[in-house]
């Protein structure tokens, strides 16, 4: 008895492995031919999608193309029937023009999702077909081709002048909209929004014309066409296509129609919030009202902010009534805008925060002398994002609120209108000029500057006793902040004459080796002009 072979089961995988792919390529199903369509004088008859007696679909719609155009050339028009016939167990329909047979349809051409019958397409086929040999026939017609070229004369001659009177149409409204603009501007001496205002209008009233151009040629050519059995089926795509799409655009604007009026509603309630929160901020900052929290130097930030949530809140509820508010592209537009909003509002974010921790500090006013870091002058513009001074050399500096938040302040202006403003300037004497006629020395000088306030009394302070020499300090108090660098310029002049004419030399003494008698105020020179004995024993304050 023979035994069986057995083969070793790696062998078996390797087999069916290779295997594989022939065996997925036979149970693939044979590709199905393109399908194609029978049009012939620009009128599509019918479509062909499976082979019939050899022919695929595009040869059979070649060979039905050529028999309609030599059914054409016959001298009278042939009519077309259907005839119904059975070829090797197959059953069709034929569509013949006389006795001639111009094409055949068979159950696999038709559409599957289309619910129509055989003999259903085959009738509108052949409807279709006598369409094409009876517009042949007439394009051959002189008279009807005269006929048609005399209409295309008188519609071309009524469309250009059509377009002329839009022509002029369009210059006269930019003319009026270029005249409006001139009276406004020159009304407002060059202020204002009328410019951009009438520009807008003259926009719309440009795109309505050209729309109405298009219109226009649309018209003229959907007429010429149609004058010509041949060319008919286009003109009739072509009016076709602008009612389709006039029509959507009015099935569009009618469905949008609900969400705009939700809009302007949400708009006009917002600027009737929006126009109250003003005036009641505006009270507040003028003083006429008063607001728990809110002081008038920081009663227009609060507007603002108030405002803009009013207008973002606004946003909100609008965003979903806006036409395409739902659709893919806005959807990827309010992607890209958050994106770039968010790698650029970094630095931004800190300017506008820095600028609501000044404005709510109350640091800064406009039209205060200040002074921050090394930069000294009058505050010109508070705003979001940075802070513009102007210093004595009418120089503009902008300071960005960032920088301002990690900086000293130092505001002259904010208790001068009660107290004034202080001023100081040093001073270093030697030991040998009796304080108390230093002390008297500086005040005189001070009190002769018109600019310093005659009270309070300016005052002195010794403020070290340094190896060489002593010093001094003078303190007096002026009207305005930002006279400061004038006054402090005037002050030193009065003191150089005031220590000029009393004998006291303005210096300080640096010794390379020690004097050898002592450097003092002798006690006899304590009370020097300007000083008296009157005066106190100890620094005044």
């Amino acid at each position: 008895m023979r035994s069986l072979v057995r083969l070793p089961h790696s062998l078996v995988a390797l087999l069916i492995l290779l295997l594989m792919p022939i065996l997925a390529l036979a149970a693939e199903k044979p590709p199905q031919p393109e399908e194609a369509n029978l049009v012939v004088a620009n009128r599509h008859i019918a479509t062909f999608r499976a082979e019939f007696g050899g022919a695929t679909p595009r040869a059979r719609a070649e060979r039905a193309a050529r028999r309609i155009e030599l059914a054409s050339e016959a001298v009278k028009p042939l009519k077309t029937n259907t005839v119904s016939y059975s070829l090797d167990g197959k059953s069709g329909i034929a569509i013949r023009a006389g006795d001639q047979i111009l094409f055949a349809l068979v159950p696999a051409d038709l559409e599957a999702d289309a619910g129509l019958t055989l003999e259903a397409t085959a009738a509108k086929a052949a409807e279709e077909a006598q369409r094409v040999l009876d517009a042949y026939h007439e394009q051959a017609d002189v008279k009807g081709i005269v006929r048609g070229v005399l209409l295309t004369l008188l519609a071309t001659a009524i469309a250009i002048g059509l377009l002329w009177a839009l022509l002029r149409a369009g210059r006269r409204v930019t003319e009026s909209v270029q005249q409006r603009i001139e009276r406004k501007l020159a009304a407002t001496a060059g202020v204002g929004w009328a410019r951009y205002t009438y520009g807008i209008v003259l926009r719309v009233a440009q795109v309505i014309l050209i729309a109405l151009a298009l219109v226009l040629v649309d018209v003229w050519l959907t007429f010429v066409l149609k004058q010509f059995p041949i060319t008919e089926p286009l003109g009739d795509h072509l009016i076709d296509y602008l009612f389709r799409y006039t029509g959507h655009f009015g099935d569009a604007l009618l469905g949008a129609l609900p969400g705009l009026v939700a809009v302007a509603i949400i708009i006009v309630i917002a600027q009737a919030v929006a126009g109250m929160v003003r005036s009641i901020f505006d009270a507040a900052q003028s003083g006429n009202l008063s607001l728990p929290g809110v002081h008038p130097e920081t009663a227009s930030a609060t507007r603002r902010i108030v405002v803009g949530g009013v207008w973002a809140f606004a946003f909100a509820l609008a965003y979903p009534y806006i036409p395409g508010s739902s659709t893919d592209v806005f959807k990827g537009v309010s992607v890209l805008l958050g994106f770039l909003f968010t790698l650029g509002s970094a630095g931004v974010m800190s300017q506008l925060m820095g600028g609501l921790v000044l404005t709510y500090a109350r640091a800064l006013r406009i039209g205060d002398y200040v002074k921050i870091g090394e930069i000294e002058g009058v505050v010109r513009e508070l705003s979001t994002l940075s802070v513009k001074i102007v210093n004595i050399r009418n120089e503009e500096i902008t300071i960005p609120n960032a920088v301002l938040l990690g900086s000293a302040i130092y505001n002259y202006s904010r208790r001068a209108d009660s107290q004034g403003t202080m001023l100081s300037t040093k001073v270093t004497i030697g030991y040998d000029a009796p304080w108390r006629q230093v002390h008297a020395l500086l005040i005189e000088a001070a009190r002769r500057v018109p600019a310093i306030r005659k009270t309070p009394d300016p005052t002195v302070y010794q403020r070290a006793l340094n190896d060489f020499y002593v010093e001094y300090e003078l303190f007096c108090q002026i009207h305005e902040a930002q006279q400061r660098v004038p006054v402090l310029s005037a002050l030193h002049a009065s003191i150089q004459d005031c220590f000029n004419e009393y004998g006291v030399q303005i210096m300080s003494p640096h010794f390379f080796e020690q004097p050898a008698q002592p450097v003092l105020s002798p006690k006899s020179q304590w009370h020097a002009p300007p000083a008296t004995p009157a005066d106190s024993e100890r620094p005044r304050s």
